[in-house]
């Protein structure tokens, strides 16, 4: 048998056939080639392994999807600097491909989608441009991006939809807004973002009757500043997970509503504020029954029309050196640690109570700041280990300073105004 295959190799045909397998086997296939548009053209348009660009004389305008990238028709780096107008998805990165690197200085959109994202992105950039749906999403994402950034002049708009959607189970490791996210909510995370920036200048927006930026009860954020604006019928609503939540001295979140609401399944490790935090018609920060606080730290504003803030879940400790106002100024309704007022802090009600302890207990509250209402300064239905007064402060009520209706553990003299002895200079049953 090995002679006759022997022979058979030795024939001219057979080394012909033999030469074509062997260089078939070793041979590179078709080159990958990169792609550019420099005109009008139709869609779709797909990747071929190598870099995409749509320069700013070019344009895509797709009865389906704008431009797309597979498994098989890969992108590595994504450059749209001309237009981009699709029927569904402006840009799509489908769940097998990955995307090194993107940047849009033109526009890219969509009907459904301005870009949806089903795969691995490093880095997108809406440096100067516009991603955006005219009755969709304008950036939806169910795969992994590393880092998703918009500078001054970019903007991700949903309209019709949200701006942003992060969807359970997908990632964003870090987001850095300097321009628009805005939608029907701006920003809704059912997924994780390990470090969301809102820089000054940032602006996050919803729709009058809906939330500016939204955590659902599968979502989860490590670290959250703001140092620009969240807007819209609450300035942040959240059902999720929240490590460190700072809004900075530029910062603003409002709502016609509510600035920061946290519902029944909401933990948030610590807040600090050292802007404006501001509900319309009802609360600055409101934590809902069955949902946790840590610790809130204020030496900015939070004010509302309703409650300045509502404790009506498990906080740790609440401390302020700014200012928290309202109909009343603090209300707690469950369990709160430690409430501290320092000096220079003011909690105002204007026309409530100063601060409210209706249901649950307060472990401590401690005043060197001021405490005052146009009704009753300090009023509890429920236990207040102890009320320390302390040099400087003032707690003053126009009808009382303080009505606690069992008595607190260690009681301490509340002081009257100078010249005032219509106050009670004890706390009353």
């Amino acid at each position: 048998m090995r002679r006759a295959v022997a022979r058979f190799c030795r024939q001219p045909l057979a080394r012909v056939l033999l030469s074509a397998l062997v260089l078939a086997a070793g041979a590179p296939g078709p080159a990958r080639a990169d792609v550019t548009i420099s005109t009008a053209v139709g869609g779709p348009q797909v990747g071929d392994g190598g870099t995409f660009t749509v320069t700013t004389a070019g344009s895509i305008s797709s009865g389906g999807e704008g431009i797309v990238a597979s498994s098989g028709n890969a992108i590595t780096t994504l450059t749209v600097e001309g237009g981009v107008d699709a029927f569904s998805q402006g840009f799509n990165n489908n769940a097998a491909s990955s995307v090194t690197g993107a940047t849009v200085t033109g526009t890219v959109a969509g009907g459904f989608y301005g870009v949806l994202n089903g795969g691995t992105i490093g880095t997108f950039n809406v440096s100067t441009g516009r991603v955006a749906s005219n009755g969709g999403t304008g950036f939806g994402n169910s795969g992994t991006i590393t880092t998703l950034q918009t500078g001054v002049g970019g903007r991700i708009i949903g309209d019709g939809n949200n701006g942003l959607t992060n969807n359970a189970g997908a990632s964003i490791g870090t987001l850095l807004n300097s321009g628009t996210i805005g939608g029907a909510s701006g920003l809704v995370t059912s997924g994780t973002i390990g470090t969301l920036t809102n820089n000054a200048g940032g602006s996050i927006s919803g729709a009058p009757t809906l939330n500016g930026f939204v955590i659902d009860s599968t979502g989860g954020i490590g670290t959250l500043t703001n140092a620009g604006s969240m807007t819209g019928y609450r300035g942040i609503f959240s059902n999720g997970v929240l490590g460190s939540f700072t809004n900075t001295a530029t910062g603003t979140i409002s709502g016609g509503y509510g600035g920061a609401e946290f519902g029944s399944t909401a933990t948030v490790s610590t807040l600090s504020n050292a802007g404006l935090i501001a509900g319309g018609s009802d609360y600055g920060i409101v934590a809902n029954a069955g949902s946790s606080i840590g610790t809130i730290t204020n030496s900015g504003t939070i004010q509302g029309g309703g409650s300045g803030i509502g404790l009506d879940g498990t906080t740790g400790t609440l401390t302020n050196s700014g200012m928290i106002s309202g109909y009343s100024g603090v209300r707690s309704l469950a369990t709160t640690g430690t409430i501290t007022n320092q000096a220079g802090g003011l909690i105002a009600s204007t026309g409530g109570v100063g601060i409210a302890a209706f249901g649950g207990s307060v472990a401590r509250l401690e005043n060197a700041g001021s405490i005052t209402s146009s009704n009753n300064a300090i009023e509890s239905t429920v236990d207040i280990g102890t009320i320390a007064n302390q040099a400087g402060g003032l707690i003053d009520g126009t009808n009382r300073g303080s009505i606690p209706r069992r008595r607190p553990s260690r009681p301490s003299p509340i002081p009257a105004r100078s010249g005032d002895t219509s106050r009670s200079r004890t706390p009353a049953r």
